[in-house]
């Protein structure tokens, strides 16, 4: 038997920018802020991390006018093992593709 797998599309936000270690170092910072996928029957996922350093994401301009200003209360954010735990539930054990624009 031959099953067609379970097509996922993502969404996400990320922040990156530039950070100075204690040592003087400067390392980039990748932080996601929101994902949300949806499969082709419609269902739907979302989450914010509650994990992200939303100090520096404000200093973005773009990123609190498009997306910051648009999340949901704090109270709702998930840390980012919550996040994968959801998300693993949510795509469930079947065979799946996963499809995000770049």
């Amino acid at each position: 038997m031959n099953k067609t797998p379970r097509k996922f599309f993502f969404d996400t936000e990320f922040h990156e920018y530039n950070a100075r270690m204690e040592d003087g170092r400067t390392i980039r910072v990748v932080e996601l802020i929101s994902i949300g996928v949806i499969d082709e029957t419609g269902r739907k996922f979302y989450a914010v991390n509650s994990e992200f350093n939303r100090e520096a994401a404000e200093k973005n301009s773009w990123l609190k006018r498009n997306v910051l200003d648009k999340l949901p209360q704090e109270s709702e954010w998930k840390s980012m093992a919550q996040i994968q735990g959801d998300l693993l539930s949510y795509v469930g054990g079947q065979d799946a593709e996963f499809y995000y624009w770049q």
